[in-house]
């Protein structure tokens, strides 16, 4: 390296290399050798984590073809489809804010989600139901609205408000820092963060 001009040199800088939560700094400049990294993320939050991975895929796997299926099946205008659509869309999400009040202030986050999942369910199945060739006549458009509107967009509001927070609140809340026997030790916060 003494070939290398000093300008050109790479100094390590602690600052780019480590963040205050990962490691710290001492009053000679050198960093704490101890490493601070996140631990084990329980079975029960990765259990969680698929669940919601599984509800949004059902939730945008169905509402793709909802445009669709309200022009070709139910024989909507496409104006009033697209409002019909973009309306679920809209009830789906605002509906988080009713979900997250039940949770906080009635029901806790784990009865709440279990509440408006089986909402949920019966909504996807109802929207099935609703779009049978022999009952399209009689509970076509009745039943897809009564399923989106009413049973899968609050299904969605109550599920969508708690589960992240509820699978963050399956890490254990142990005296963290704590250091293994490599010397290493586990951050909650940063176990959390990721």
């Amino acid at each position: 390296m003494s070939d290398i001009p000093k300008s050109d040199q790479k100094v390590f800088d602690p600052e780019v290399y480590a963040s205050d939560s990962m490691k710290e700094v001492v009053e000679d400049g050198a960093i704490d050798s101890n490493l601070q990294v996140p631990g084990p993320i329980p079975f029960a939050a990765w259990l969680i984590i698929v669940t919601e991975l599984c509800e949004r895929f059902s939730f945008y796997g169905a509402s793709m073809l909802f445009q669709r299926y309200m022009l070709t099946h139910l024989m909507l205008e496409k104006g009033t489809a697209t409002a019909i659509s973009r309306g679920f869309s809209f009830f789906s999400y605002i509906t988080t804010i009713f979900g997250a009040i039940v949770a906080d202030k009635w029901l806790g986050k784990f009865k709440t989600i279990l509440i408006f999942a089986i909402l949920y369910t019966a909504g996807l199945v109802l929207l099935t139901v609703s779009s049978m060739d022999s009952l399209e006549e009689t509970l076509g458009l009745p039943g897809f609205l009564v399923a989106l509107y009413c049973m899968i967009s609050w299904g969605t509001g109550g599920i969508k408000s708690n589960v992240s927070t509820f699978a963050a609140e399956q890490i254990p809340a142990e005296d963290y820092p704590h250091p293994t026997k490599t010397g290493v030790t586990i951050n909650h916060a940063i176990t959390v963060e990721r």
